[in-house]
């Protein structure tokens, strides 16, 4: 798969997360991720893009209280274990889903393939709160599905906004689509 050119990328999710709707610190802040990111499209090594983006994330939003984030990879022994991350140690793994919804949002994330999020993590049916071994005091999250068996995962300390998911979302699923990502990029645990 040919990597995308910086330009094309930074159009791409600029164009379709709406950027233009954003603006102030949030807009700098979303601007900030794409240039943080340009090396790693340019490279268009999964590796590096599952050990970089935490980091990118992480810096660009730490104003917003977004101070953890990483991914979470399915293993073999059916638990989801810690891959790349950016922020204090969390929960790691996360014990296998029955399959169903109200698993934590991780799992509900591989379960129904789509971005999930909540302004209030407590309103979230069996979420897995980390605060304790990481010290946060998360308020919201976001999870978005990268590929198959890998999720990335947000813990706020401030609540989101709309944009933010639809950024994230948008970011998520181009760098997963135009990046050669595979499972192992982000870890190997019994893949």
């Amino acid at each position: 798969m040919e990597p995308l050119d910086r330009d094309a990328f930074r159009s791409f999710v600029s164009r379709n997360a709406t950027m233009a709707s954003v603006t102030g610190s949030r807009h700098v802040a979303f601007a900030a991720m794409l240039d943080g990111l340009d090396p790693l499209v340019r490279a268009g090594e999964g590796a590096a893009m599952a050990s970089g983006l935490p980091r990118i994330v992480g810096t660009a939003m730490q104003a917003f209280g977004w101070d953890w984030n990483g991914f979470y990879v399915r293993g073999q022994d059916d638990r989801l274990h810690l891959g790349p991350a950016h922020g204090p140690p969390v929960c790691t793994p996360l014990e296998a889903s029955d399959g169903g919804l109200g698993a934590g949002m991780c799992w509900d994330c591989i379960a129904t393939g789509q971005t999930l999020a909540v302004h209030d993590v407590e309103e979230w049916p069996g979420y897995v709160l980390c605060d304790g071994p990481s010290g946060l005091a998360t308020v919201s999250s976001i999870v978005c599905p990268v590929v198959e068996g890998v999720v990335w995962d947000l813990d706020a300390t401030a609540r989101i906004e709309s944009a933010d998911v639809r950024f994230m979302d948008v970011l998520i699923r181009s760098v997963a689509r135009f990046t050669p990502l595979r499972p192992f990029d982000f870890g190997t645990f019994g893949i």
